[in-house]
This record gives structure tokens, C-alpha cells and sequence, in this order.
């Protein structure tokens, strides 16, 4: 019962480690006001080359360590492609009245 209880703590731990790394990670993302692609992009390249070490040397990183970087590698992508898109919208918007104006 004891291992049991000691494998729930751990994994209660380790959960709210990765919660408050990722709330981190994204507030400092927000706080930004220059280009946020290039930001979350460049976090992205870094979290994929972190996964890839991390996951040639599994024998030594813990399983939900390496599945935490794959979810943080999902939500950077994901977030890149929408502040992308925003970006692209701003743009084509800007375009539109100015070719108005003309």
C-alpha cells in the first residue's frame, strides 16, 4: 500500500511541476509584445531538440518527463500556427484599407 501511495504523490507532484513550467513558459510568451511566432517557433526548434535527446536516453528520463515535452512541443506548434494566422489576417486587413484609401 505504501508503494502505491508514494507512485499517486509522485505523479500528483510531477503534474503540478509540469503545470507551473508550461504556465511559465506561456506567460512569458504573453508578456511579449515583438513577434510572438518567432518567439514560440524558436521555443518550439529548442523543445524539439530536447525531445530528441530526451528520447534517445529514456532509460534515464522518466516516461512522463519526455511525454510532458512532447505535449509542450504540441501546444508551442499549435500556438505558433495560430498567432501565424493572426499575424497573416493583420496583415491582409492593413492591405484591404489601404488599397481603400487609394
Amino acid at each position: 500500500m505504501g508503494t502505491a501511495g508514494n507512485n499517486v504523490v509522485q505523479s500528483v507532484i510531477s503534474f503540478f511541476g509540469v503545470c507551473g513550467v508550461y504556465a511559465f513558459v506561456f506567460w512569458r510568451m504573453a508578456r511579449r509584445r515583438k513577434s510572438k511566432v518567432i518567439a514560440f517557433g524558436g521555443l518550439a526548434l529548442g523543445c524539439f531538440f530536447v525531445m530528441a535527446v530526451a528520447s534517445r536516453v529514456s532509460n534515464t528520463v522518466p516516461f512522463w518527463a519526455v511525454a510532458a515535452l512532447y505535449l509542450l512541443f504540441f501546444l508551442l506548434i499549435c500556438l505558433m500556427i495560430f498567432f501565424l494566422g493572426r499575424q497573416g489576417y493583420v496583415a491582409l486587413r492593413l492591405r484591404t484599407r489601404r488599397q481603400e484609401q487609394r
